[in-house]
């Protein structure tokens, strides 16, 4: 009886430990041992949000999804959880992002950017010449504000479909040219490619380039032909 009893308390004390590192390695996940402040976002059902995913600005992580409800008007109300050194300027805007081919987020925060100045004939610039700014830098999101959600680049099924809003059908595309940065990611992009394009397979070539404009990892040129 008395080894019975020992091997209970054995399996507990296991289960215990094992629900601790769990609960830990999660919380170092969100970045536990920092101090961090609210701010939240509203994006539209559909966009596979849930708390621990990365918050970054400008590609750099600040923070992680800290909560996400459910409103029945169709959006989620998302609670990020924002680094207490880090802040935010005013004009930022958030949108969900992809991260990698397999489906998984992060929220991307993007700040205004910067244009050079105007060069005229009779302007020479220096090589330290300043630049201007888009949009005026009017200081920082203040904490437990809401920051606007900006516009999400498109997936690569909505890019193809909308060759089929604009030709009339995605069987009019004649040739596609995929560019992937990662040839070694090829099955998964040609899984979404087959199940957009469905039974139509028209010429295609793909590519293995360094780099892609944005940052991208897949761009697909099309060319489709419709009869007048």
């Amino acid at each position: 009886m008395s080894k019975q009893r020992d091997e209970v308390v054995v399996g507990i004390f296991v289960l215990v430990a094992v629900i601790a590192a769990i609960s830990g390695t999660l919380w170092l996940a969100r970045r536990g041992f920092s101090k961090s402040y609210p701010e939240y976002a509203r994006f539209s059902w559909g966009q596979n949000v849930k708390p621990g995913q990365p918050v970054n600005l400008a590609g750099v992580q600040i923070g992680y999804v800290d909560a996400v409800e459910l409103d029945e008007t169709g959006y989620l109300n998302v609670t990020l959880s924002i680094d207490r050194g880090r802040r935010i300027p005013q004009g930022t805007t958030a949108t969900v992002a992809n991260e990698g081919f397999f489906g998984d987020k992060s929220i991307a925060l993007t700040p205004c950017t910067a244009s050079p100045p105007p060069i005229t004939a009779d302007t020479s610039v220096p090589a330290t010449a300043r630049v201007t700014p888009t949009c005026r830098f009017n200081g920082f999101i203040p904490p437990g504000d809401s920051i606007p959600a900006g516009r999400a680049a498109p997936s690569m099924d909505a890019l193809l479909m909308r060759v089929d809003s604009v030709s009339g059908a995605l069987s009019d595309v004649a040739k596609t040219t995929v560019f992937v940065t990662d040839i070694a990611q090829f099955a998964t992009v040609n899984a979404v490619y087959a199940e957009v394009f469905g039974d139509h397979r028209p010429a295609r070539s793909t590519v293995q380039v360094a780099a892609l404009p944005g940052g991208a990892e897949v761009e697909i040129e099309v060319w489709a032909y419709r009869p007048s």
